[in-house]
């Protein structure tokens, strides 16, 4: 479980090679005294992360391989035996491969507890050991976010730096499955453009805009291949490179245990039929509005019953509901939803649609293509500032509506997507709309065709769009 122990060195997979965008985020949060507490969807890639955080401490800041602990706690071995549990294996390590005791330092000892809620009153335990104010770093995850949370929120409140890791976008899928991407620049343009568009600055936006485009439209036909290949199979770092077969038994897999351990046995749903129900009901509506009444009577169930378990898929990070852009949180909350999901495999395979044949013939593509730009553009809003826990917007007027909305430092960014390969009049109007009742500098419409740079409605690609959150 800790080979670097003996070799110095940090094995990865093919799939781990690849530094995640997260990345850098998460280092930096191992600087501070708190604990770290990786929290997303189960087959996300924290436990990746987990180690690329390690091979980074070892192999590039210099770090003693025998400072760094890694325990997989969802090993029954592990347990079996122990009454103390977590202080008896962290007392064992200080033994036998740390040889003093943790306070001892002055170096600092990293522990890395992946599924961390399979520990008894681990926040209890883990609370007592952040209180010690020893050198020591935890870092922690589990597969279930409310498990994981409601954890935090008893004991450990004030004492944990939170990382959100959620499905991997377009860009990341693209390179782990091994795309010459240049990062470099479109990592530069990214930037650019975040402060851009925090500032209403035009001119700049549309410069970095040709600028991405530059850079990448040489590999332009294989992002679009990777693009259709995303909107059925993206999200999930362990599906790239497998076949189609492979893909959807695991997928099924990760379906029925999102659906049965992180949502039904931590909330205690007494009626699992329903559950799955609804969530197929929730993924084969995708990016069309909540209308819960709709739904009750769909499933035969009474409407309060309906809402309390789309709040445990919300609360899961199964579902995501986009409130209207209002410019005030009251209103927008008592207004119709949209129904999103972070990984389109999932919303996919909760629908029942995996065969790409299927997917194809059966309409869903727009669908599915509206949730991920609203899911990337999310992204793109919480680099710049944004909560990742703030859900993109959409908005409509009698007449008009815009799929996407998000801010950067308050400076709305309307979004509208389309499928087809080009744009038309009528398919501008939500956005000019919008543009002139919220007084915003710029908007977009996303599509299938050509980079068009008319402020104020920029017609972007699709694949650019996607490439730059």
């Amino acid at each position: 479980m800790n080979p670097w122990w003996s070799t110095g060195k940090v094995p990865l997979a093919r799939d781990d090679i690849v530094p995640r965008q997260e990345l850098d985020g998460l280092m930096a949060s191992l600087r501070n005294e708190l604990a770290t507490s990786l929290i997303g969807p189960r087959q996300v890639g924290k436990t990746t992360l987990m180690h690329q955080c390690i091979r980074s401490l070892i192999e590039e800041q210099g770090v003693r391989p025998r400072e760094v602990l890694f325990v997989d706690l969802d090993r029954p071995y592990l347990l079996s035996g122990l009454e103390r549990h977590l202080d008896e294996i962290l007392e064992t390590y200080a033994s036998n491969i740390l040889r003093r005791d943790f306070a001892e330092g002055p170096e600092r000892v990293w522990v890395f507890l992946d599924e961390v809620c399979t520990l008894p009153n681990w926040e209890a335990v883990l609370k007592g050991w952040v209180d010690r104010h020893a050198p020591v770093k935890f870092v922690l995850s589990d597969s279930s976010i409310t498990a994981l949370v409601k954890g935090q929120g008893k004991s450990m409140t004030g004492r944990v730096d939170i990382q959100r890791v959620w499905p991997i976008g377009l860009l990341d899928t693209m390179r782990i499955g091994g795309a010459d991407i240049p990062r470099d620049a479109v990592e530069a343009s990214r930037t650019a453009l975040i402060r851009a568009l925090s500032i209403g600055d035009v001119e700049t936006v549309v410069g970095q805009l040709a600028a991405a485009h530059s850079a990448l439209y040489p590999i332009r036909t294989t992002i679009e291949a990777a693009l259709d290949d995303y909107l059925i199979w993206g999200g999930y770092p362990g599906l790239i490179g497998l076949s189609p077969e492979d893909r959807r038994a695991r997928l099924e897999v990760i379906a029925d245990l999102t659906l049965a351990r992180d949502v039904g046995e931590v909330y205690g749903v007494r009626d699992p039929l329903l559950l799955r129900d609804l969530a197929g009901l929730l993924a084969q509506e995708l990016s069309g509005l909540l209308k819960t009444s709709g739904v009750a009577g769909d499933l035969s169930h009474d409407r309060s019953t309906v809402e309390r378990h789309i709040g445990y898929l919300v609360e899961a990070g199964v579902v995501v509901l986009s409130p209207q852009h209002t410019g005030r949180a009251r209103s927008s909350a008592r207004k119709e939803k949209k129904v999103r999901m972070r990984a389109p495999a999932l919303a996919n395979a909760l629908a029942s649609i995996l065969d790409p044949a299927t997917f194809a013939q059966s309409g869903r593509a727009p669908r599915v293509m509206e949730n991920v730009v609203a899911m990337h553009m999310g992204a793109l809003e919480a680099r710049g500032g944004g909560s990742f826990l703030n859900p993109p917007r959409f908005w409509r007027t009698q007449g008009a509506e815009v799929d996407v909305v998000v801010e950067f430092a308050g400076v709305p960014l309307p979004v509208e997507v389309k499928h087809a390969g080009s744009v038309r009049p009528n398919d501008r109007r939500g956005v000019e709309g919008f543009l002139e009742t919220w007084d915003a500098p710029l908007g977009m419409v996303a599509h299938r065709g050509e980079l068009k740079l008319e402020p104020p409605v920029l017609e972007v690609p699709l694949w650019l769009l996607l490439m730059l959150c």
